[in-house]
């Protein structure tokens, strides 16, 4: 049986949600943590100059990365917790079954499909690279090592996710 994901359906799934109605107090962090660091560079700038500044900016900019992080984590557990103690973290963890309708929740496929992906990716990806840097770095002739050398630091570049979107198309 197919379902397709219809709009109407995902605005149920977003109203279900009740995204609306989240509470405004975890937000006090990131107005801390941005006013602080602004006070810090003004200070920085007033009395070491732009070199400290550039240094107080980036500091900034990574506490307040970190500090999204950790409020997002906090509010995920926070919201999630009264689920996990309805149905059991071990429930949870290791249960097999994904029925929503039934209201069972089992995570086990989910991960163990995580891992098994990742031991492909592994599988796949080591020897590849591996091969690759050897060849460019003993094998090579120079001249074709000086044109592959940047196409595969490119490729690096380029996030898997994209890769996998090309994949997919």
């Amino acid at each position: 049986m197919v379902s397709l994901i219809t709009t109407s359906s995902i605005q149920t799934a977003v109203t279900s949600l009740n995204i609306s109605e989240i509470e405004v107090h975890y937000l006090w962090p990131f107005l801390c943590t941005l006013a602080f660091g602004i006070a810090g560079a003004i200070l920085a700038l007033w009395t070491q100059g732009t070199e400290r500044l550039a240094k107080s900016v980036f500091q900034v900019f990574s506490c307040v990365s970190v500090g999204s992080v950790a409020v997002i984590t906090i509010y995920i557990l926070v919201s999630g917790a009264p689920a996990l103690i309805e149905i059991g973290v071990g429930d949870f963890l290791f249960g097999t079954k994904w029925e929503a309708s039934a209201e069972v929740f089992g995570i086990l496929p989910m991960i163990l499909s995580s891992i098994a992906g990742t031991l492909g990716a592994i599988v796949i990806g080591v020897p590849i690279g591996l091969l690759t840097a050897i060849f460019l770095s003993e094998t090579a002739n120079p001249i074709l090592a000086k044109i592959v050398r940047p196409a595969v630091e490119l490729l690096a570049g380029i996030p898997s996710v994209i890769y996998g979107f090309l994949a997919c198309w």
